[in-house]
């Protein structure tokens, strides 16, 4: 049934690449899309990013989102990897609550199956800065 992961937001969009996103938690538990996660005693959170595509399918780059701004950019364009074009770590110190999302670039076109460029998107994960147990999206903090 696809609704509950509609729902919870555990969702990926995609046009070729395949997207796993996933925050480690202080058990060192992995916290998937639609989750949400605090920071470590550091102030920190710890992303796990992997990025698959057919051979035939061209990736560029891939992008960490913060609360809808781009912050970390890895051009994948030269991955010696034909189908595993990102496995990696990626680590945030984020001031106030948070969102992270990943978004994939691709490059020429999904040909012969459609002619559109390769592309995803993922649901976000949320992330707890102040270590209250609550979220609370940007742009409604109190003053």
């Amino acid at each position: 049934n696809l609704v509950p992961a509609v729902r919870n937001r555990q969702l990926f969009v995609s046009c070729g690449p395949f997207v796993r996103f996933s925050a480690v938690d202080d058990a060192g538990d992995e916290v998937g899309l639609g989750g949400r996660v605090a920071t470590d005693n550091e102030g920190k959170v710890t992303f796990r990013v992997r990025v698959e595509a057919p051979a035939w399918i061209g990736v560029k780059e891939v992008r960490l989102w913060e609360n809808g701004k781009p912050i970390d950019l890895i051009d994948v364009s030269d991955s010696l990897d034909p189908v595993v074009r990102l496995d990696t770590e990626l680590s945030v110190a984020p001031v106030d609550d948070a969102w992270y999302a990943i978004e994939v670039i691709g490059q020429g076109t999904l040909a012969p199956v459609r002619n559109d460029t390769p592309y995803a998107l993922t649901n976000p994960i949320e992330v707890d800065a102040d270590g209250d147990g609550e979220w609370t999206p940007p742009g409604n903090k109190n003053p």
